[in-house]
């Protein structure tokens, strides 16, 4: 059994099913910090996702212990890992990775959702190819997109649309917000993966929402020159401030620079540089929170070597059942 994730409220091992020996992850999720509800929810999102994009879902078992998510393995890690350990970062495979991505927002459009937690660490590679496909995960915060708008303010506060942090404030002339705010967040992962820095991103978080809410950014950084006009394009009409002029999903993904015409081959040295920096930052803040949650779920590890919970174990039956 080998852990190689750990999260504020859960962890992932590897695991082998006992019926066919297939490899598997186990996703933990601590039940102090998640309601039947909740986990209910992400779980009937990602039974109906099936996309070749999308990290799959295979059971679930509800345990004393925490809820234990069975998930298709990646191996591959997370996107921004990957950029920094090629030996050649271009523009292309930039494309390629947004086209990808994009893939995976429409199928989940499509059917109606929108997931509202788009951010780097959820973008993860499905081997350790190096081209290896791109997997969207974690729908903790995926949702029905209703006709009078969403009005919850969830995601992670860096790559949230500006009118999501609007309703921060309890704004109640705003209508609500709906699949806007996908592209939105693909604006600002491609803003990062072309420069290595986020237009927004700073240590006050009221402040960085302000700016986010008025929606005012500039290029930052010196590596704009190598990019060329067409990308810059793609991401202006991405990281739009009003919704109605921002471009949905399949005017993203028939964009010139996405269709490959209009990008360029200079190597991204000085991006991937400042992506390591920006990852090793992320991954500082991430081990703080993961240290908090790991005295919480190690009894949760130790039932699953004991074999105390199996991945072949009946999954219906009252244990299964959401709590009241």
């Amino acid at each position: 059994m080998h852990c190689f994730f750990r999260g504020a409220f859960s962890i992932v091992v590897e695991a082998s099913r006992k019926s066919n020996n297939q490899t598997v992850a186990i996703k933990i999720v601590d039940k102090k910090n998640t309601t039947p509800k909740q986990m209910y929810d992400e779980l009937v999102v990602m039974n109906d996702l099936q996309h070749e994009n999308i990290v799959q879902f295979v059971e679930v078992f509800n345990r004393s212990t925490g809820y234990y998510v069975i998930l298709e393995r990646i191996y591959g890690g997370e996107l921004f890992d990957r950029i920094i350990a090629l030996s050649s970062y271009t523009e292309s495979e930039a494309a390629r990775v947004m086209t990808q991505s994009l893939m995976a927002i429409k199928h989940i459009h499509l059917l109606g959702y929108v997931h509202r937690d788009l951010k780097p660490e959820n973008l993860l590679l499905s081997s350790n190819d190096e081209h290896g496909n791109i997997k969207l995960a974690d729908f903790g915060f995926a949702t029905k997109v209703r006709d009078k708008g969403l009005r919850s303010v969830v995601g992670t506060p860096p790559y949230m649309a500006p009118e999501l942090v609007i309703l921060r404030s309890g704004d109640k002339k705003l209508a609500g917000y709906g699949k806007e705010v996908d592209l939105w967040s693909i604006g600002i992962i491609l803003y990062i993966l072309l420069s290595g820095i986020h237009p927004f991103q700073i240590d006050d978080e009221e402040e960085m929402l302000n700016n986010i809410e008025t929606g005012r950014w500039e290029w930052l950084g010196d590596q704009w020159d190598l990019v060329s006009d067409g990308a810059k394009d793609l991401i202006k009409g991405l990281v739009e401030p009003d919704p109605r002029n921002r471009l949905n999903v399949e005017q993203a993904l028939t964009h010139p620079w996405i269709a490959g015409s209009s990008g360029r081959n200079e190597n991204l040295t000085g991006a991937q540089d400042k992506i390591r920096k920006f990852q090793a930052r992320k991954k500082l803040k991430g081990a703080i929170y993961s240290v908090m949650a790991t005295n919480r779920l190690r009894r949760s590890l130790l039932a699953l070597k004991n074999g105390e919970i199996g991945a072949d174990n009946d999954a219906t039956g009252d244990e299964n059942k959401d709590e009241e």
